[in-house]
């Protein structure tokens, strides 16, 4: 690991310069919307914080293997004599590239090995285990499980045999965790397993809740049955049409976006007062055009779990309701895109309890569960309900997934 102060020309001979590949601003202002994965909180104006024990950068394909230089320009969440440094691990192509301790405001530069992509993403993993809640550390009200923020990242590809000496081989990160309040990172890992497809925000808020942060295109929308249906059935062929989204703000102050294509709105956590709404279209279609490429692949490759949970609501119209008959449709969409399993979480009944879980058929999961409304869903029934259906889905899911 080598520290570059100023810029990356540093890190190799002065016989040749390396040549920029990627550079991401992780401001509001910025182009990270379209790359991050799992693991990020909401974007502020200058930075992104990364939440839970990792997250994830889906960059440009690689064409082919390359030596690269890495520039990171983080800032880590401590406290004196409680959490002096955040251990940070970095992972490409599932290897360990670097590991090291930032105790500070710090930019820091890695050569790495880039593997040839085949066309998908490059997948870079932050692993930062020493994420905790400022509330916990500080007593600010803030219950985010936080790691480090990261301002900017520079992608450098560095020309052959013009390095100067090979990268040191990384140490893994170390097990020992820093002195910090005690986490639940089980529970994070099952509930990051987990994708939302509707029908609200309850599953969403509940994985914010146990410091998991995926990325999903439903994870905070709003999703009758029919909409998805439609939708998967289109290939998601109209999500991020700039004809089809409509924008109005709530009575917070934040945007909302209504897709006329499908019938779905979604949170963007944007307040008007942070952002134009031009600025605000643009960074949308961007952000759900990457979204619906993730969706794809998430659904070809069969790597999430994906579940549906619809509750009575006095304020739903009749055609919002679900019927078992639906489900199975939503059932069949998912796996004509791949080998998915679907959980559906309905209303409890009078002989089966909430928190039952049972396989009712191939790739469809059923669990039962009280109704919570948005008041509730960071409420101790709630999330116990969540992790208790969790712990049982998640290897059920799993061991259906090896016997296939």
């Amino acid at each position: 690991m080598a520290h570059v102060p100023e810029s990356p020309a540093g890190a190799v001979s002065a016989a040749a310069a390396p040549a920029l590949l990627q550079a991401i601003d992780f401001g509001l202002a910025g182009n990270s919307a379209a790359v991050l994965g799992e693991g990020w909180a909401h974007t502020e104006a200058e930075r992104t914080w990364s939440i839970g024990p990792r997250s994830t950068l889906l960059l440009e394909p690689i064409g082919e293997p390359m030596q690269a230089l890495l520039e990171i320009d983080v800032l880590p969440l401590t406290e004196a004599g409680v959490l002096d440094a955040q251990r940070l691990a970095i992972e490409i192509g599932g290897a360990v590239v670097a590991s090291v301790r930032v105790g500070s405001r710090a930019v820091l530069g890695f050569e790495v090995a880039l593997p040839a992509t085949g066309g998908r993403p490059l997948r870079i993993t932050f692993r930062h285990p020493d994420a905790a809640t400022p509330l916990d550390l500080r007593g600010v009200p803030d219950r985010r499980m936080l790691a480090l923020f990261f301002r900017s990242l520079r992608l450098w590809r560095l020309p052959n045999g013009d390095a100067e000496g090979a990268a040191p081989e990384p140490a893994p990160i170390s097990p020992v965790p820093l002195s910090r309040p005690a986490t639940t990172a089980s529970d994070t890992e099952l509930m990051l397993s987990l994708e939302s497809i509707g029908y609200n925000c309850e599953l969403g808020m509940v994985q914010r809740a146990f410091a998991a942060e995926p990325l999903g295109l439903f994870r905070f929308a709003t999703t009758p049955i029919e909409s998805l249906i439609a939708l998967l059935d289109d290939g998601l062929a109209r999500i991020g049409d700039p004809a089809a989204m409509r924008v109005r703000v709530n009575d917070a102050g934040e945007y909302i976006v209504h897709d006329t294509a499908y019938g779905t709105s979604y949170h963007t956590w944007i307040k008007r007062a942070a952002m134009t709404e031009a600025d605000l279209m643009r960074r949308e279609v961007a952000r759900l055009r990457f979204l619906r490429r993730k969706l794809l692949a998430d659904l070809e490759e069969g790597e999430k779990l994906f579940v549906y949970k619809w509750q009575p609501d006095d304020g739903l119209k009749p055609e919002d309701t679900v019927e078992e008959s639906q489900i199975m449709r939503l059932s069949q969409c998912l796996r004509r895109h791949g080998a998915n399993t679907l959980l559906w979480v309905a209303p409890h009944e009078r002989y089966r309890p909430s928190g039952l879980v049972e396989p009712i058929g191939e790739g469809l999961i059923k669990a039962y569960s009280l109704p919570f409304f948005h008041l509730e869903w960071e409420r101790p029934a709630c999330l116990d309900t969540w992790r208790d259906i969790a712990r049982q889905t998640v290897p059920l899911w799993q061991s259906g997934r090896r016997a296939a």
